[in-house]
């Protein structure tokens, strides 16, 4: 099965961390990769409770967050975006990213 497609990718640094921006091309099949790439950050169960649901169906903002990251969730009629708040090395962020998501 193919990966969902990251078509836009931006960071931007602050003084305590970085703010990532993640634009997906389709919302069909993004649920799954979604849940197992913020599940690879070291979210809980718990902490994705607002993000248990079928995402090509709502639209709308939801959040989550952990020790080290925050996670805004963006959803259109026709694209998702999710902006990671974090401390975590770009490097390490991106190796996971590639893990659960084809790049451009």
């Amino acid at each position: 099965m193919e990966k969902p497609k990251i078509s836009e990718i931006r960071s931007s640094e602050y003084s305590q961390g970085r703010i990532d921006y993640f634009v997906v091309e389709n919302k069909i099949d993004f649920h799954k990769e979604l849940i197992n790439f913020i599940y690879g950050l070291g979210f809980n169960q718990d902490s994705l409770d607002e993000f248990d649901f079928d995402f090509t169906k709502v639209e709308g903002h939801k959040f989550a967050y952990s020790k080290n990251i925050r996670i805004h969730l963006i959803l259109n009629d026709n694209q998702i975006s999710f902006i990671l708040d974090t401390n975590i090395p770009k490097e390490e962020i991106m190796a996971k990213i590639e893990k659960h998501f084809q790049i451009f």
